[in-house]
């Protein structure tokens, strides 16, 4: 069964090491609010007029006839600069013709058309385009959303707020995978029709065996990602919180890490590791996974691994054992780059002026002769 998706953590979400500013290169990262209530997360793409994000945003019913057609005055696009929030609208929305709104998410994604250029400081994204089919497979990537916070033992809180955060993961599989049951079960129909190589699997581990849900019910383990920090007070003071460096190789036999507030090392000077291991909560769909500073995802939806005792909490609410899953962006970068391409320019506002300033004067002109007539 799928839900709509976060970010959650196995540490506070509030941590400093979790919270993404102004400035530290992810202000291309904004907030999408639709019709006033609903939060999604969107990227700006490198023509600085186009923001990727998921097609489901716009629907108000999942399963159901998909929107294909939505109203662009229904969003309000934000971005969080060192200036400040800075707001733009919508002059067309997207949406791919094969999204199905359905519980599959085929084709979740859309293109928002701003209806001028963002703000000069957003930083612009360019998408994941790959070498092969499997290129994405294995690979860590870095999650930028506004989705609720939550912590990895009882997922998201629903009366959280909205704020941007980072964590990661690591792609472990193509989405299809899901349509193949687990050993000891049935095939599950409602898994089913998913469109082969279009989605990104990954699961929410806990550097534990049991809670590894790819690998207790598929045999791909993989216990989670770790994160290392150079020194905590520098990450205090707003350094930016990218992964420096994949930490080689990635605990295979780990005791459970507690829940803890605030991990610190003893030495602000030396090295600490935090788990980088996160899931997704509503908030978070649309928003973009990177691999080499590219968008190589946009987050999709979530579904609960079927054997009991993965889990952590019953449902999916972005806590650990869960499954979540991501539009592959390569899959559709034909339908990206065709949105780009016949994308109206805005109008030159400086020629408009140079003209506006020019007829001016020759205006002026006229009347000074008049005058001097009289």
């Amino acid at each position: 069964m799928a839900e709509l998706l976060a970010l959650s953590f196995l540490l506070d979400p509030d941590h400093p090491a979790y919270q993404v500013r102004p400035g530290q290169g992810y202000d291309g990262v904004v907030r999408l609010t639709i019709n006033g209530t609903r939060t999604c997360t969107g990227a700006l793409l490198t023509s600085g007029r186009h923001i990727l994000t998921a097609a489901q945003c716009f629907e108000t019913q999942t399963p159901g006839p998909p929107t294909l057609q939505p109203n662009p005055n229904s969003v309000q696009i934000t971005f969080e600069l060192p200036r400040g929030l800075v707001g733009r609208t919508a002059a067309a929305i997207h949406v791919h013709p094969q999204w199905d709104n359905s519980i599959h998410h085929n084709a979740n994604l859309a293109i928002i058309e701003l209806a001028q250029a963002a703000p000069a400081e957003a930083d612009r994204y360019p998408i994941y385009r790959g070498q092969d089919e499997l290129s994405e497979i294995n690979q860590v990537f870095t999650r930028v959303g506004y989705g609720l916070p939550g912590d990895g033992a009882s997922g998201a809180d629903p009366n959280g707020s909205h704020q941007r955060r980072i964590g990661g993961n690591r792609y472990d599989a193509f989405g299809d995978l899901l349509e193949r049951p687990p050993q000891g079960f049935q095939a599950d129909a409602t898994l089913g029709n998913i469109t082969a190589q279009t989605q990104l699997l990954y699961d929410f581990d806990a550097f534990t065996r049991t809670r590894d849900a790819l690998g207790q019910e598929y045999g791909l383990h993989d216990l989670g990602v770790l994160r290392q920090i150079i020194g905590f007070s520098a990450a205090e003071r707003g350094v930016p919180p990218l992964i420096e460096r994949e930490l080689p190789p990635n605990p295979q036999r780990f005791e459970a890490i507690p829940i803890s507030p605030q991990p610190r090392s003893a030495n602000p000077a030396h090295p600490f590791i935090i788990p980088w291991e996160s899931g997704a909560t509503k908030g978070d769909e649309g928003s973009p996974a990177f691999i080499d500073g590219r968008i190589a995802g946009i987050a999709s939806h979530g579904v609960a691994p079927r054997t009991p005792g993965i889990n952590m909490s019953e449902g999916i609410n972005g806590s650990v054992g869960e499954y979540f899953l991501d539009t592959r962006v390569s899959a559709y970068a034909d339908f990206i780059d065709q949105i780009l391409q016949q994308t109206s320019p805005i109008p030159d506002q400086s020629g408009m002026i140079f003209g506006l300033i020019i007829g001016t004067v020759a205006l002026l002109r006229i009347f000074q002769r008049f005058n001097q007539r009289l």
